[in-house]
């Protein structure tokens, strides 16, 4: 078995779009990821998304558009926290 490794800076992403899905607003822009994890660089925080969405546990919104402002926690996303928070 494989050992899925995590970045501080990963999970701080995770957590951010979390509090977004548990809100009425289900997505949230790549600014406010930033500003919410406290990382001034946009590519730092694409870095980690592109990451996370390469282990399906974000999309972006549109689905399939890389290159999108906007993205989403998926239901793997969540329960991927709800692990991390109980280990």
């Amino acid at each position: 078995m494989r050992k899925v490794v995590f970045s501080n800076k990963e999970i701080d992403v995770l957590n951010s779009l979390n509090k977004t899905s548990e809100s009425t607003q289900k997505t949230k822009a790549i600014a406010e990821i930033a500003s919410a994890v406290g990382i001034d660089s946009r590519d730092e925080i694409q870095r980690a998304l592109f990451i996370l969405e390469g282990r399906s546990l974000v999309e972006p919104e549109p689905a399939g558009d890389l290159t999108s402002n906007n993205w989403k926690i998926t239901s793997a996303g969540v329960k991927a926290l709800e692990f991390l928070a109980s280990s």
